[in-house]
């Protein structure tokens, strides 16, 4: 199973989600160890803004695009943040 890395990122109320089209990681391990330097990366750069990174698998990306494409706010989100 192919795991893609999205990052949820807000300032204020307003969030965002930032994310490759690619599943670059094989296992969830190796997404997850893949993000830790990208969260220290993002708390350096945006000390102001608060968000979770969150490893998915294809179909839980799935349901999560359709759900943004459909309106559903950004903060409905899986359950298994970084």
């Amino acid at each position: 199973m192919k795991f893609i890395m999205v990052m949820i990122i807000c300032f204020g109320g307003n969030c965002q989600a930032i994310w490759e089209n690619t599943f670059n990681w094989d296992t969830l391990d190796e997404c997850v160890e893949a993000s830790l330097p990208v969260k220290s990366y993002m708390m350096d750069i945006y000390p102001s803004s608060s968000g979770e990174i969150y490893c998915m698998s294809k179909e839980q990306f799935e349901d999560f695009y359709q759900d943004i494409e459909s309106g559903a706010p950004i903060t409905t989100l899986p359950k298994n943040p970084v």
